[in-house]
């Protein structure tokens, strides 16, 4: 499965062309600052995780753990 990453720069200049300011506006600093932040967060991927993309095998999976512990009498 091959996962699209967004063009931020073209995101990036038709949302200052929609806001009618400049790259060095402060409005314009903003969404560079945004976009740094998304891009720290979601790094855009790289060719070995094209390679090996996660598993979905759901036969490998566990259930998550119940917060209430059942009271043994």
């Amino acid at each position: 499965m091959k996962t699209l990453h967004p063009d931020y720069t073209a995101i990036r200049e038709q949302t200052l062309k929609k806001l009618k300011v400049g790259s060095q506006s402060t409005a314009g600093k903003a969404v560079d600052a945004f976009i740094r932040e998304v891009e720290r967060v979601f790094p855009p991927p790289t060719s070995t995780d094209a390679q090996n993309p996660p598993s979905t095998d759901i036969s490998t999976a566990t259930a998550p753990k119940s917060r209430r512990s059942r009271k043994q009498v």
